[in-house]
């Protein structure tokens, strides 16, 4: 239960503090003096080994296991996602990222996530991987999503696919932490504003506030820790992906 517990106490984190600092309306503000973020920074693939390490391979499901079923996902994902979990990489992600963007089941504002999170509180596991299964291809690129496939995966015994959904759920991690450094230039894509969330909460940071700003023609939302640190997301591509879908 080792593996298990590392596992659930991980998604725990994520969970408790899923709906982080309330964002302000998008604003304008002053120039700032352009800083890299002061945590220290896990090189390429650690977030991978640090989350797979909490989940055993595994043989498969035992006999009594109650088996999770697939991710259904059409012709356009399906392959750029088994790649990209095959071999990851920054090119990878933002192929994939910008189909997701373009898709048409695509919705940032989907409250599915928010629903599994207070499932796997309840210990409700079948539930929440359920949903997470249902709400794909719009959750495809969670971190939160697969980990709770993850968890839900090991609580009904099926190992393998918990090992599966746990590598997917720190490759994500990885593709986000490789699009930019967090600053103001050079700031993280995401997909949902839950994803910011879940990589602060993975680096331990606690927040103590959020803001949505205006700059340049794009969009941000900007964390600020606990220690004082600013933390950009460029959203822009999330909200003309909403403005796209309301126009339609």
């Amino acid at each position: 239960m080792t593996h298990s517990r590392n596992l659930l106490l991980l998604i725990l984190g994520l969970c408790l503090g899923c709906s982080g600092p309330a964002a302000a309306p998008p604003t304008a503000e002053e120039p700032a003096t352009e800083t890299s973020p002061s945590r220290s920074t896990p090189a390429k693939g650690t977030l991978t080994d640090a989350i797979g390490s909490t989940v055993s391979p595994g043989t498969g499901p035992t006999d009594d296991a109650k088996v999770l079923a697939p991710l259904k996902l059409d012709a356009t994902l399906r392959e750029p996602w088994e790649e990209f979990l095959a071999s990851p990489s920054e090119e990878r992600f933002l192929l994939l990222r910008q189909l997701l963007l373009n898709h048409k089941e695509y919705n940032p504002q989907s409250t599915q996530l928010e629903q599994a999170d207070r499932l796997i509180l309840r210990e409700r596991y079948q539930e929440a991987a359920d949903l997470c299964l249902a709400a794909m291809p719009n959750l495809l690129l969670s971190p939160r999503a697969h980990l709770h496939l993850a968890l839900a995966a090991e609580r009904l015994g099926d190992q393998e696919r918990a090992h599966q959904e746990g590598l997917a759920a720190a490759t994500l991690l990885s593709g986000i932490e490789w699009t930019g450094e967090g600053t103001q230039t050079l700031p993280y894509l995401i997909c949902r504003s839950d994803d910011a969330l879940d990589l602060m909460r993975f680096y331990g940071e606690g927040l103590s506030g959020a803001n949505q700003l205006q700059k340049g023609g794009r969009y941000f939302e900007v964390l600020q820790t606990e220690d004082g640190e600013k933390v950009w997301f460029d959203i822009t591509d999330m909200l003309v992906a909403l403005d796209r879908a309301a126009r339609s």
